[in-house]
């Protein structure tokens, strides 16, 4: 499973220049090999756990395997690759890059430690092994060069990322700026574009490319691209077209045609993504003039001061959060208004679970604000930037109150809670929740009921 952070050019090339356009044509591009800590930013990848046992497709296996053995199938483009990954000192690591599923010949990769790059920039230590070339499927002859990654502590997973990428320099509105292209989807072409389309049902594997815009010699997360149609140079749009080997990219001005988004709340900053790449929309009461063609969203931001001047603020997203919502996959038509609303009123929706039949077995509590347009604000109502955490109170059918607290989120949204019902407690219970949602409208519904067996 790829999990990235989706960020384009459409708004962060914007503080490249205002300037008439220049630039425009084909730009080479030569391989390079990548250090450890070269991809950093541009790798935004979960492991691949480590299966249960080893798999029917494993038909033999290297001789003198330790006890220390895990076995993976790794994604290569659209293959599954089989590998063993032994734990015992020197750790070593066998790959069926020929995807017989007999490893018995597989020569071991053998570990390098190293101080490995994780999501935000921090390093822990671990094992690289690689890097190989093997057969990505799908274009005739493809095939990625990857390396792979084990953090210490985490050897359930296995991480692969690629082995290098394609480096030059292209001009944009004047002056050079560094660049990489990244083969993040590992199907051994450089030319996978990001299909907007389909993102509300999953994040689709693509490449990206990533730009030095404050040519510093590093590619920071604001600069890695995911790859789309077009990126935005002040108010110049760009066609992009890179060539499948990577070698070579064109750039070419390009006059879209645009629509006009108006999500009905001036208090409303949206992240949106489409083949015009990522986009931060805000001010103009709600309303501005974007590129025609599919969208997605990927994040709705509240803010507003009241009158004693007290910020608040709201936040819904990102935008595998908001696939409930009428914006997780929508259209702006040429010279027509895509006119959902988004934030105020909003409702406040608890639900309870338990997830064991055990008695013992904790009652799951979460609570979340759905705006408008269905978008789901799980985190909490910041005040002055400190967050306020609901409030809630669980109540028997005869009105005595059974539990208080405090809603919180240690993992991540929604805001959560757990609630032991007492011993031989049989019936039906609700829960009362008190937020503070200061100046935004909050609809106040009956309290929900639920029942414990």
């Amino acid at each position: 499973m790829k999990t990235f952070l989706a960020v384009s050019a459409a708004v962060l090339l914007c503080c490249l220049a205002a300037a008439s356009a220049h630039g425009q044509g084909d730009f080479a591009l030569v391989w390079l090999e990548a250090q450890q800590a070269d991809l950093g930013a541009m790798v935004g990848r979960y492991g691949d756990p480590a299966l249960r046992g080893q798999p029917a497709e494993v038909k033999a296996v290297p001789k003198g395997l330790s006890d220390k053995v895990r076995y993976f199938a790794i994604p290569v483009g659209d293959r599954k690759i089989l590998a063993i990954l032994d734990g015992s000192p020197p750790w070593k690591l066998h790959v069926d890059a020929g995807g017989t599923g007999d490893l018995s010949t597989a020569p071991p990769l053998l570990a390098k430690t190293a101080a490995l790059t994780r999501g935000g920039g921090q390093t822990q230590a671990g094992w690289m092994f690689g890097p190989l070339s093997m057969a990505a499927g799908g274009p005739k002859g493809a095939a990625a060069k990857v390396r792979f990654r084990v953090y210490q502590g985490q050897e359930n997973r296995l991480v692969m990322e690629p082995a290098g990428y394609m480096a030059g320099e292209v001009r944009l509105a004047g002056p050079s700026y560094r660049v990489r292209l990244l083969d993040a989807n590992l199907d051994g072409r450089f030319d996978g574009v990001l299909d907007v389309s389909t993102m509300a049902e999953r994040l689709p594997p693509h490449d990206r490319i990533a730009i030095d815009l404050d040519q510093d010699g590093e590619f920071k997360g604001n600069e890695v691209l995911s790859l789309t149609k077009m990126i935005r140079v002040g108010d110049t749009y760009y066609g992009i077209r890179v060539a499948p080997d990577g070698s070579s990219v064109h750039l070419e001005k390009v006059q879209p045609k645009t629509g006009t988004l108006d999500v009905g709340c001036a208090d409303a900053t949206v992240e949106v993504m489409s083949d015009a790449g990522r986009q931060v929309l805000g001010g103009s009461s709600g309303k501005w003039p974007v590129p025609a063609g599919p969208y997605c969203l990927s994040t709705v931001q509240l803010l507003r001061t009241d009158a004693s001047g007290v910020k608040w603020a709201m936040k819904a997203g990102p935008w595998h959060l908001l696939a409930p919502s009428k914006l997780a996959a929508f259209e702006v038509r040429p010279g027509q208004t895509f006119a959902p609303k988004v934030g105020p009123p909003l409702v406040a929706v608890v639900s309870a679970r338990k997830y064991g039949s055990a008695p013992q077995e904790p009652i799951h509590i979460t609570f979340f604000f759905q705006g408008a347009a269905g978008e789901e604000y799980r985190n909490p109502v910041l005040r002055d930037d400190r967050p306020l955490w609901p409030i809630f109170e669980i109540l028997d059918e005869a009105g005595k109150v059974l539990h208080e607290g405090t809603f919180q989120q240690p993992l991540g949204p929604p805001c959560s809670a757990r609630w032991r019902a007492p011993d031989g407690f049989k019936g039906k219970y609700r829960v009362k929740v008190t937020a503070d949602t200061g100046p935004f409208e909050l609809q106040k519904g009956p309290d929900p009921w639920f029942t414990v067996e």
